[in-house]
Parts: structure tokens; C-alpha cells; sequence
């Protein structure tokens, strides 16, 4: 329901943060400690982007962005990258650190599946209704003149969103040994594809609503009766 692109990103992070305590809950210190590595590298590249806009517009505000994406591609690959990437979309990093909180949670207590393919989905909505919000020509949006910042901010920025797609695989395998950390047998495929479904409906869902009507919440009421 968030307007302001920053806290859109915070509350992300207080959600992610959330899948990382879950897991830990479960015994799964691999699961947990792989999902940090991949959210420090898409957050950090989501935080940049959001910086940019920021100093480009002099606001934060995403019902005064719009259509930024012809004006700040660079910015707008960066975001998206990393925003594909939060959603779990696979091969994307987040992916494969989300498939270890599937293994985990298959292993340890199979009743909790459901609710990691929901958060999964979850994500895709809001990150997706962010980045729509900020990018995309939705009906009546400002679309105000904007700029990509200079090569100091953009190369960083660029390098950051490189992280963020590749790292989740480059670890995958790997990361296990590094730490001296187990990992847990795979959920099975029928899981998998179903985290992988709940990440595209979410973006789906959430990018949808955004287009047609700009940053209203994208869960519509739901979240108020959650209060």
C-alpha cells in the first residue's frame, strides 16, 4: 500500500528478513544464510536504483513518477534485474536461495510449503507494482523529465545489478562447502513449479494493477483487514 518508493524497498527488506527468521526457525542456518547473500545483492542494487529516482526527481513519491523508463533506462534495467530477481524468477539468484527455504521447509515441517509459496507470490505483487509505478506510462502518470546519473553512480550501479542476476547461481552448490553448512535434500519438482507459478502471477498481478492504475495497493482492501 506503500506510496513512497523507499519504504516500499524497507518494508521488502522487513520481508525478506522475515523468510530468512523463518528458516532459521526450521534448523536451516544454509537456507537462511544463502537468502542474505542474494537479498544484500538485489536489495543493494533495488536501494541504488531507488536513489537515483530520488535524485533525479527530487521526490521519492511514486504517484509523481511514471514512465521513467525512456528517460532513466539504465536506472530502469538495474531496477528491474533486480526486481525479476527478488521475485525468484529462475535462473535468477533469489531462485535458488528461495529453493533451499523450499528444501528446508520440505525437510523440516512440509505444512509450512504453502506459506514460502506464498510469500514467494507476495513479492512478485509489490515489487512489481513498485517498478511499474516508477517505470511504466500508467494512465495519468507525471512521466516528469528525469536523467540516468553520471558513470560514478551508473557503473555501480550496473555492477550491482550483475550481482544480483548471477550470484544465487554462481553459490548454488557451492556456498554449502564454504561454510561448512548442510543442505537439505530438494523439495521435489512439484514445489519448485509451484514457487515458480506464485512468482509470476505475483508480478503479474501486482504489475498488472499498477499499469492500469498507478501505485493505488494492489491487494486492493485486503491488507486493512489484516490490521
Amino acid at each position: 500500500t506503500q506510496t513512497d518508493l523507499k519504504r516500499v524497498l524497507a518494508w521488502s527488506t522487513v520481508s525478506q528478513l522475515g523468510k530468512m527468521v523463518f528458516v532459521l526457525g526450521l534448523g536451516g542456518a544454509y537456507a537462511a544464510t544463502f537468502h542474505l547473500i542474494t537479498h544484500a545483492a538485489f536489495k543493494a542494487t533495488l536501494f541504488l536504483a531507488a536513489g537515483a529516482v530520488g535524485h533525479a526527481l527530487g521526490t521519492y513519491d511514486m504517484r509523481r513518477m511514471g514512465g521513467l523508463a525512456r528517460r532513466m533506462p539504465f536506472t530502469a534495467f538495474a531496477f528491474g534485474a533486480a526486481a525479476l530477481t527478488l521475485a525468484g524468477v529462475p535462473p535468477l539468484s533469489a531462485f535458488w536461495s528461495e529453493e533451499a527455504i523450499l528444501a528446508q521447509a520440505a525437510t523440516d515441517q512440509p505444512l509450512a510449503l504453502p506459506l514460502v509459496v506464498l510469500l514467494i507470490f507476495l513479492a512478485g505483487v509489490y515489487i512489481s507494482r513498485a517498478a511499474v509505478s516508477a517505470f511504466a506510462p500508467w494512465p495519468g502518470a507525471p512521466a516528469p523529465k528525469a536523467h540516468d546519473p553520471g558513470g560514478r553512480m551508473t557503473v555501480p550501479l550496473l555492477a550491482a545489478a550483475l550481482l544480483a542476476l548471477g550470484v544465487g547461481w554462481f553459490l548454488s552448490g557451492r556456498l554449502g562447502g564454504l561454510l561448512e553448512l548442510s543442505e537439505s535434500a530438494p523439495a521435489g519438482q512439484l514445489w519448485t513449479l509451484g514457487a515458480v507459478a506464485a512468482s509470476v502471477l505475483g508480478l503479474a498481478w501486482g504489475g498488472w494493477r499498477a499499469f492500469r492504475r498507478g501505485p493505488v495497493p494492489a491487494l486492493g482492501s485486503f491488507p486493512v483487514l489484516l490490521q
